[in-house]
């Protein structure tokens, strides 16, 4: 039996099939053109994508003047900006033959000892820290010059994602910055670094 042209309603089978029809082109059409659009993922993908050096304000820093061949400390402040924690795993200058993040800590007896900090300093969502003379610092060890007050001097910090940024510190002569290391050299030799 042939296709009636009509139903029970008697409404054209056929326009309605065409309709259908050119709606689902339409519907096809329009995934279609979304496959060429760049998905919305991808807008999310480049703000969440901030290096842990753009989350992070650095101030007041600046470096405890030295002798060719001894030690010294640098000190700031780092505020995180961010919505995760970050990490400072590392700093290099080409004015030490190394550098290690230390904290100074307080034995029983009242004195103190500056020891390397393992994992880095990490600074919570919206906190800051300060490095400062007779706490946490940046340990400048080896320096491969004198470090003269008045002068600068860069410093490269590196971060956990890998990012890295180098600041310019002025160098001060500071009395009394609760920080001598000199007597440590010697205790330093054994040092796993």
């Amino acid at each position: 039996m042939p296709f009636p042209l009509f139903s029970h309603a008697h409404t054209p089978v056929r326009p309605t099939l065409t309709i259908a029809a050119l709606g689902a082109a339409l519907l096809l059409g329009g995934c279609t053109a979304s496959e060429t659009a760049p998905p919305t993922t991808s807008l999310t993908q480049e703000t969440s994508t901030h290096s842990a050096s753009d989350l992070l304000t650095i101030e007041s820093a600046w470096v405890k003047a030295g002798t060719q061949g001894t030690m010294t400390g640098l000190f700031l402040s780092l505020t995180n900006t961010g919505d995760t924690a970050l990490t400072l795993t590392s700093a290099h200058s080409d004015s030490a033959t190394m550098m290690e993040l230390h904290d100074t800590v307080a034995a029983d007896d009242g004195s103190t000892t500056m020891v390397e900090v393992d994992g880095g300093f990490t600074i919570a969502p919206g906190d800051t820290m300060i490095l400062e003379p007779g706490g946490r610092h940046l340990m400048l060890m080896g320096l491969t010059n004198d470090l003269i007050a008045g002068d600068t001097l860069d410093v490269t910090l590196t971060f956990n994602d890998g990012s890295s940024t180098t600041i310019n510190a002025p160098i001060r002569e500071v009395d009394g910055a609760q920080e001598t290391y000199e007597h440590q050299e010697t205790d330093m030799s054994g040092h796993d670094k």
